[in-house]
């Protein structure tokens, strides 16, 4: 190990003072270059587990697999179960392989080393990546590199938490902002009242996709986005039924106003968003405003 220190520093600075602004991406890279070299290790691999095709893709490195920058060189995947590291994802078991030339699991990567240390990183209990670390010397992995890279470990699952926690948190932030910029539209424009509307025309106006549009509308407003508009075009009809300004409009006028296109869309979702046809909802309108 370089110095105690360093090491110290280094996983202090990565639980506690560096930023959750970051990406799981960003995670790795700095746990395999700022972390795990100060062990004095020459060559190590992180690997992240890809569900799909249960599979570990190589993600970070440091030593020769890491010419520069966040290249990979000859980056290779490795099944679930082949390998000493496929093996340690299957069982979630840390090994240490002290002489990789009497194991017969070994897989040579960018070149042939002789010893090998593999943990797996968890979260919640489920595989989330390994950390794969290999030697020159034959016996150079003890028990103490093993118990540093589980602490390693632990914290990486502890980091990446937070990291995924404040995503979903900035989401949220942008989602909601999203929605509010589409109250907005709705009521300023009342894009509601064009009978061709769409959910594209309308995620258009915000520049983002219909899909991510409809998304945002379902998981803020708990309706389908045809619902959403809909609701906007029988509230304006709503209004419009007791106002003194369309008493001379028939139902289906105000219906087809608002934006309806045909008068069974109008009379079908009116009714679905207000338990009344148009003509009940009017009747009753017009006895609780001779009341008043």
């Amino acid at each position: 190990m370089k110095t105690a220190f360093e090491f110290i520093k280094s996983l202090n600075y990565f639980y506690s003072g560096m930023s959750s602004d970051i990406d799981e991406e960003e995670v790795l890279w700095y746990l395999a270059r700022k972390i795990i070299m100060t062990l004095n290790f020459v060559d190590c691999v992180i690997y992240k587990y890809e569900k799909e095709n249960n599979m570990l893709v190589q993600s970070a490195a440091f030593g020769t697999k890491n010419p520069y920058d966040d290249i990979i060189f000859n980056r290779i995947d490795i099944p679930v179960g082949s390998g000493v590291v496929g093996q340690v994802a299957e069982t979630l078991i840390p090994e240490i392989v002290y002489d990789t030339t009497t194991d017969l699991r070994y897989i040579v990567d960018d070149k042939q080393r002789f010893s090998e240390i593999c943990v797996p990183i968890t979260i919640h209990g489920k595989l989330y990546g390994i950390i794969d670390c290999e030697h020159p010397d034959k016996e150079f992995f003890n028990q103490l590199h093993l118990q540093l890279l589980l602490l390693i470990a632990s914290l990486s699952s502890q980091k990446i938490k937070e990291v995924r926690k404040n995503s979903k948190v900035s989401n949220l932030d942008n989602k909601l902002k999203y929605f509010e910029d589409l109250e907005g539209i709705m009521k300023q424009k009342k894009l509601y009242r064009d009978e061709q509307l769409t959910s594209l025309k309308l995620a258009d106006e915000l520049d983002i996709s219909s899909g991510y549009l409809s998304k945002i509308v379902n998981e803020i407003s708990g309706k389908p986005i045809i619902d959403y508009i809909n609701e906007y075009r029988v509230n304006e009809i709503k209004e419009h039924i007791i106002s003194e300004d369309f008493k001379n409009y028939t139902l289906l006028s105000i219906g087809l106003e608002a934006g309806f296109n045909s008068k069974a869309s109008f009379y079908r979702n009116f009714k679905k968003l207000t338990d009344m046809s148009p003509s009940e909802y009017h009747k009753n309108s017009k006895k609780l405003y001779t009341f008043k």
